[in-house]
């Protein structure tokens, strides 16, 4: 059984749009509720374990919770968290072109 607050979120959970949902069925899945992540793993609310296959295909392959990142992510945010590349450039954005163009094949 639920408790009222996991319930709260999952009637909440309603109001989201998730990627490829059928707009016809919204709030009708039963979708696992993730409250937890460490390195490749998610864990719902009831605490079982899953291994994060479809984070890792996209967009987190290096784990949650990756101190290293995270450390870097920090100092990223408290020296600039944010600027448009439609109108300016920012150093890191210009090195990690350079590092990528170093790595690429061809001209």
């Amino acid at each position: 059984m639920k408790n009222d607050y996991i319930s709260e979120i999952y009637e909440k959970d309603k109001l989201v749009l998730h990627p490829y949902e059928d707009f016809n069925s919204r709030g009708t899945y039963n979708r696992k509720l993730i409250t937890k992540s460490d390195n490749i793993y998610l864990y719902d609310e009831n605490g079982n374990k899953f291994i994060d296959g479809p984070g890792g295909m996209w967009c987190n392959n290096i784990g949650h919770g990756n101190k290293e990142i995270a450390e870097a992510i920090k100092n990223q945010i408290e020296k600039m968290d944010y600027c448009s590349p439609f109108s300016e450039s920012t150093e890191v954005s210009a090195e990690l072109a350079s590092v990528l163009s170093d790595l690429s094949p061809g001209d």
